[in-house]
């Protein structure tokens, strides 16, 4: 009989110290991490709250708008001067002088009127048959500036009004020549306002004049002077035209067209001096 073999109890082995200490490393670092990241996740928000609060303080601030020069109102008395071609020479009204769109324009204010029209003539145009673009009558508006500079003219406001007759002139050339008329009319009367504006005609005219308009704008504001575009601002349409087409003319207008043209100049005058265009 075999003699039994006593039970012996394994003793579990309990891990080593350095083996511990691994874990409780790793442990550490995992908990580090998890740290970090919800560290920088609250710091993220944060940063996305702050910026959203700081953005929408932004946008909701009133903004001013931007500034624009103002032309300064004339009082009734005023002296001004216009300088144009046929359209101021009062060509389809019934009464040249007194019945033209600046001779209208003026009474409404009250000012004191000196017109100086001339037909066939512009800023780089003189006038007078042939000559090219230029024309041989020497009437450009920086010549005929000249004159009333000499006459001791002293006008308040200077009115630059053509372009029609410029159609042959480089687009560089009249910006070019509008600065000059706007910067010897200031040289000269420094204390007067320059106002230019640009050439009118009824449909369908007007819409091939526009590429005139431009450049004279242009010219207007690199002098500093303020401007009135027509054509640009199309007040003469396809529907209003008819009514005021001088018969067998296609660039003119009759009576009632320069009684028409003088109401927008009067509003464009009153929007640019900020005042109510109610009479």
């Amino acid at each position: 009989m075999e003699e039994a073999l006593p039970y012996i109890r394994k003793k579990k082995r309990r891990p080593s110290i350095s083996r511990r200490a691994s874990i409780v490393a790793v442990v550490c670092a995992v908990l580090a991490v998890v740290l970090c990241f919800t560290g920088l996740f609250v710091t993220q928000r944060e940063v996305v709250q702050a910026n959203a609060e700081a953005a929408s303080e932004f946008t909701s601030a009133p903004v001013a708008p931007p500034s624009r020069p103002t032309m300064p109102p004339l009082p009734p008395g005023s002296k001004v001067l216009f300088i144009g071609d046929s359209w101021a020479q009062g060509v389809g009204a019934i009464d040249q002088v007194n019945g033209n769109w600046a001779a209208l324009t003026a009474d409404h204010f009250g000012w004191d009127r000196t017109i100086d029209g001339i037909g066939g003539t512009g800023f780089t145009r003189g006038g007078g048959a042939g000559g090219g673009a230029i024309g041989t009558d020497n009437k450009q508006y920086v010549n005929r500036l000249d004159r009333w500079i000499a006459e001791g003219m002293n006008p308040d406001l200077v009115v630059l009004e053509g372009g029609l007759n410029d159609d042959k002139a480089d687009p560089a050339v009249l910006r070019a020549a509008v600065r000059q008329a706007v910067e010897k009319a200031k040289t000269a009367w420094p204390g007067a306002a320059v106002l230019v504006i640009g050439p009118a005609a009824p449909q369908p005219l007007a819409s091939m004049i526009k590429r005139m308009a431009e450049p004279i704008r242009i010219g207007a504001l690199d002098a500093g002077a303020f401007s009135i575009q027509p054509v640009l601002e199309n007040w003469f349409t396809s529907g209003n035209s008819p009514q005021f087409l001088l018969p067998g003319d296609g660039a003119h207008v009759n009576d009632i067209g320069h009684q028409y043209t003088s109401e927008r100049v009067v509003q464009a005058i009153k929007d640019r001096q900020d005042l109510d265009a109610s009479p």
